[in-house]
């Protein structure tokens, strides 16, 4: 059960990849998404309510979520979940469909398929960059890296000494993937995952002042 997620008062979800321990607040990088939205606060109302009551988790979670895209002010959100409802398509689909730039902060990064959709773009001069947590760079983690890497993809090793905890792509400065769900097979195919696709340029945009000090700090 990896989701990161807190539903107040039917109205409020906190959501994104940070873990709530001293670590998760006070040394590793994290994001934290807040939405006041009472029909996304059902979203996962109802994701937490098949783990209390019959116990479902992972792939025997059912395709449950009431509101799947939502219009919330400005920013139109997809509430997603892992396994269930198939959340690697729909990343590779926001990969592949970005003209202008891609971005991500990657604690784990070990799926073939998303790299290969972020390696095609740097042909086209579409700017493509990543930070990689320098603890998990071992094995098909290592691999891919050093695959991305020469291919000409500018990826780096991030500068925390603790952990770099992100799981956010950011593609053309307009749309936002973050959650729970690290970029690998076992969140797609496992465990029980929370995801949300945010398209908006002002979210997008506090996604890549982040991308940016992250990027600094790991150069």
């Amino acid at each position: 059960m990896h989701d990161k997620f807190a539903v107040i008062d039917d109205a409020i979800v906190f959501t994104g990849s940070w873990d709530l321990s001293d670590s998760g607040v006070w040394r590793n990088n994290n994001n934290l998404v807040i939405i006041y939205s009472v029909r996304m606060a059902e979203n996962f109302g109802v994701e937490l309510e098949e783990m209390f009551g019959p116990w479902r988790f992972g792939s025997g979670s059912p395709v449950t979520t009431p509101h799947v895209v939502l219009a919330l002010e400005n920013v139109r959100v997809g509430t997603y979940s892992a396994p269930e409802d198939g959340v690697a398509p729909r990343v590779l689909c926001i990969l592949s469909g970005g003209e202008e730039s891609m971005h991500f902060m990657a604690f784990c990064f070990t799926r073939d398929d998303f790299g290969r959709a972020r390696e095609g773009k740097v042909p086209a001069g579409i700017t493509v960059a990543g930070v990689a947590e320098e603890g998990m760079l071992f094995g098909k983690g290592r691999e891919l890296f050093e695959w991305l890497q020469s291919r000409g993809v500018a990826v780096l090793a991030d500068g925390n000494r603790y952990t770099m905890h992100h799981k956010v792509v950011t593609v053309a400065g307009e749309t936002v993937v973050t959650g729970s769900y690290n970029f690998s097979a076992a969140a797609e195919e496992k465990n029980d995952e929370n995801v949300l696709f945010m398209h908006s340029r002002a979210v997008a945009g506090r996604h890549m002042d982040e991308f940016m000090r992250i990027w600094r700090q790991a150069g």
